[in-house]
């Protein structure tokens, strides 16, 4: 998947590519009726991964080189779990968690507890986006409604969220109402 590694030399950029796990975000109705000629894309993580970054994330560069997933305080254990709940309840805007797969009738198709990371987007034509399906003829996990509605909410909630510069201060007293 080509991605864009530095943005800094307008107009010519770096880009870098990978391989990724990823979610389609395009609605299957778009798909499937051809009313789309691209697809979107969101990054998928380990639960685990982001747990542990979010838990570095304000902690300085001393003790993010010190620090022990594997061996947490009490402090730390309180942390954590009021980062999963956050994650669970939808707090953070930037994520949605998806719950793990393991199907014993489908040994070889696993999934731990994986992050949608809503904020990061690909678009990859459809076409060549097939022509890969096709090429890796591998079984897929897909979500099941309502489940792909509520990550498809939790996409959407990222784009309509809107900050109106001055708050509506309307004064019952005034007659209006």
């Amino acid at each position: 998947m080509p991605i864009i590694k530095e943005k800094e030399e307008f107009p010519f950029f770096k880009l870098g590519g990978g391989i990724y796990d990823v979610i389609v975000m395009t609605q299957a109705c778009d798909l499937v009726n051809d009313k789309v000629e691209d697809v979107t894309l969101c990054a998928l993580m380990p639960l685990s991964e982001v747990i542990e970054g979010l838990m570095l994330k304000d902690l300085n560069d001393e003790v993010k080189k010190n620090f022990n997933y594997n061996s947490l305080t009490g402090s730390q254990r309180k942390k954590k779990n009021s980062i999963i709940q956050k994650l669970k309840s939808g707090s953070y805007l930037d994520f949605h968690v998806i719950n793990e797969f393991n199907d014993p009738q489908k040994p070889l198709l696993k999934m731990d507890y994986m992050v949608v990371l809503l904020r990061q987007t690909y678009t990859l034509p459809k076409k060549a986006l097939g022509k890969i399906l096709i090429q890796k003829r591998e079984e897929r996990i897909r979500l099941l409604p309502p489940y792909r509605e509520h990550v498809a909410q939790s996409f959407a909630r990222n784009f309509f969220r809107i900050g109106l510069p001055i708050d509506l201060n309307i004064n019952p007293e005034s007659g209006i109402i």
